[in-house]
């Protein structure tokens, strides 16, 4: 009880200060190399949850035994109009693979946020996953900006209209567009329809390619039959409300591949 005391004090006397203000509890929290088993148990907390495709690196943050934050680093994907953005140009997939990777996940157990555990995962981890650039797109960076105090640039864009268009039309079947990105609820509003809406749905959704394959995962053959499975269906929709989302892409150069 005293350590969480510790945590109420700090978050107490951030109140009125700047964000460099950092809590005393951080001289005690440890990064150290995690696995997927360490993810499995901090799933539930963030908000996307699922485990994200091609995992490189994992990263804990580490309190007195327990393991508090976890970052996860993915392979980039090959094409992102923000990395297009910031770059000035269209990169070649071999430069993507040799030269970027992706944070796919910070998630942070509720008791330990707001006092700069994410912060401290990203800016600490960066350097060490041998990358010239790291990267990350999230539809919460507005909310909170841990990859911008973590020393990440920002490019802000507007989504790809064929996302949505498809979500105003899922909305004509009751989907509520600010509540859609959460797969349970997605799943809820399915399970009350009919066969028939169902259908109509399936049939918007199917064409959104990229948002299916993401719901099934990439290694498996494409099959609009798969939609059939509501919880796929799901998923897929809230991988559309994701994508029709403005989006905040995040980038870091790494110093050591400056010039000197």
């Amino acid at each position: 009880m005293r350590e969480l005391d510790g945590m109420s004090g700090c978050l107490n006397s951030m109140k009125g200060y700047g964000s460099d203000h950092e809590c005393s509890l951080l001289k005690h929290v440890r990064i150290e190399r995690g696995c997927i088993d360490d993810w499995k148990m901090l799933e539930e907390y963030h908000y996307r949850g699922n485990r994200p495709y091609g995992i490189k690196y994992v990263f804990n943050a580490v309190l007195k035994g327990e393991v508090i934050g976890i970052i996860l680093y993915s392979m980039p994907v090959p094409s992102c109009r923000g990395r297009n953005i910031a770059l000035g140009r269209v990169p070649s997939i071999e430069e993507v693979n040799r030269d970027f990777i992706t944070i796919s996940r910070v998630v942070v157990l509720p008791r330990f946020r707001g006092i700069g555990i994410a912060k401290m995962l990203v800016r600490h981890t960066m350097p060490l996953v041998g990358k010239r650039y790291v990267e990350s797109i999230a539809v919460m960076g507005r909310y909170n900006p841990f990859f911008i105090k973590a020393g990440m640039r920002e490019i802000v864009y507007e989504p790809d209209r064929k996302y949505v268009r498809a979500l105003k039309g899922l909305e004509g079947y009751g989907f509520n567009s600010r509540l859609a990105a959460s797969r349970d609820y997605c799943y809820s509003i399915l399970q009350s329809m009919d066969d028939d809406a169902v259908e109509d749905v399936l049939n918007v959704v199917s064409k959104v390619r990229f948002a299916v394959m993401n719901a099934i995962g990439r290694s498996k053959e494409y099959s609009k039959t798969m939609l059939y499975d509501k919880h796929i269906l799901a998923k897929a929709i809230a991988n559309i409300a994701m994508l029709a989302q403005e989006k905040h892409y995040y980038i870091w150069e790494n110093p050591e591949y400056l010039p000197s």
